[in-house]
């Protein structure tokens, strides 16, 4: 009788050992006293490996990048990023995106950067990192030459057009006071489309970024138009990239400063400007 209770015993005791060591199997790891895993930046490796650069842009943005008389896409930021590519030993392939949808381009790995007159804004900088900037840029206000509007302030009552989701959008609408004196604030897929419908008269001005106005709408007609008195939040441009593509980063600013060292962007800028807008 007392050896089967002893029996008895000891295949409880197994059982219980058993339970317990199955139980401090499945226990998750104590995280205070794990390393913390570490993540690798393969943002440029990535670039390296495959030997092209996406570049996403819009292709309405003249002189930034458009479409010229055959099709090609063309412009400043295509010259410039053709000379980043050149140094880094890569090639250039360009992408058009709906711009509205940009920073998901770059998080979703669809684009590589995004490079178009790219502004660096609090909005942006929340969803994707920048390089260095590379030129200045400002919304100005652009009608008919035969306008009876002067200044910044005659805006009030007009019908205005801009581009949507674009900087300039963004400087006009931190300065809301303003923007509530308009009749309306009439919204564009591109600028082309806003300045031709100035031209035929259905809005009263177009608050447009002055690379782009100077660099091709006024050259094109220089005597249609005239610029209002009155301005609004300077804009710098920088090529975007993906949040904590770090590695990308630095060899696209090492770039860009080789192609401003050799005078090579200053070349550029006076190609497409008749200046050098290089900052």
């Amino acid at each position: 009788m007392k050896k089967s209770w002893l029996l008895i015993a000891i295949a409880i005791l197994a059982v219980a050992l058993v339970g317990a060591a199955c139980t401090n199997a499945e226990e998750p790891a104590d995280p205070d006293t794990q390393e913390p895993t570490e993540t690798v930046d393969d943002s440029w490796s990535k670039v390296e490996a495959r030997g092209e650069l996406i570049l996403g842009l819009d292709d309405s943005f003249p002189p930034m990048g458009f479409r010229d008389e055959n099709n090609e896409i063309v412009g400043f930021d295509i010259d410039l990023a053709e000379a980043v590519c050149e140094y880094l030993g890569i090639t250039l392939t360009k992408k058009p995106i709906e711009w509205s949808t940009m920073t998901m381009s770059i998080n979703t790995g669809e684009i590589d950067v995004a490079w178009n007159g790219t502004s660096i804004t609090p909005e942006r900088l929340e969803a994707i990192d920048f390089t260095d900037p590379y030129t200045n840029s400002t919304p100005i206000i652009v009608t008919l030459a035969d306008s009876e509007l002067a200044t910044k302030d005659d805006l009030a009552g007009a019908t205005v057009g801009i581009q949507a989701e674009s900087s300039a959008l963004e400087s006009v609408e931190k300065e809301p006071e303003v923007v509530e004196s308009f009749a309306e604030l009439r919204q564009y897929s591109t600028y082309v489309e806003a300045m031709t419908d100035l031209e035929i008269g259905r809005i009263d001005a177009v608050i447009i970024d002055s690379v782009a106005f100077y660099g091709d709408f006024q050259p094109n007609n220089p005597d249609a138009y005239k610029v209002l008195e009155g301005e609004f939040t300077p804009e710098q441009y920088a090529v975007g990239v993906k949040k904590g593509a770090d590695a990308l980063r630095e060899k696209l600013n090492e770039a860009l400063q080789a192609v401003k060292d050799s005078g090579k962007a200053t070349e550029i800028s006076m190609k497409w400007f008749g200046e050098d807008l290089v900052i």
